[in-house]
């Protein structure tokens, strides 16, 4: 997910390593059904759940709570702006 995507980035730019990322998990399309078994069959994927795949937990949240809109630190607008950077919409 992004902690971990932010995690290899700052890594990367402090010039101390070389990060090599690995995901696990599915993308997002299989991993909707994956959740969709769960919530109504009570059937888990041990690799394809809300932890685990494309987005990590915070795909299936609004953002609300670790952004904090209205009242960003200094670290959490860098990382919107980063998002921004690659690609996301400004707003």
């Amino acid at each position: 997910g992004p902690a971990g995507l932010f995690c290899a980035l700052s890594l990367a730019q402090s010039y101390k390593c070389t990060p090599i990322l690995l995901e696990r998990g599915q993308p997002v399309e299989s991993r909707g059904k994956d959740i969709g078994a769960l919530i109504h069959r009570r059937t888990i994927s041990e690799e394809s759940n809300f932890a685990f795949g494309e987005g990590g937990a915070g795909t299936w949240s609004d953002g609300k709570l670790t952004t904090r809109i209205g009242r960003n630190s200094r670290n959490v607008r860098k990382v919107l702006e980063t998002f921004v950077e690659h690609g996301a919409p400004e707003k």
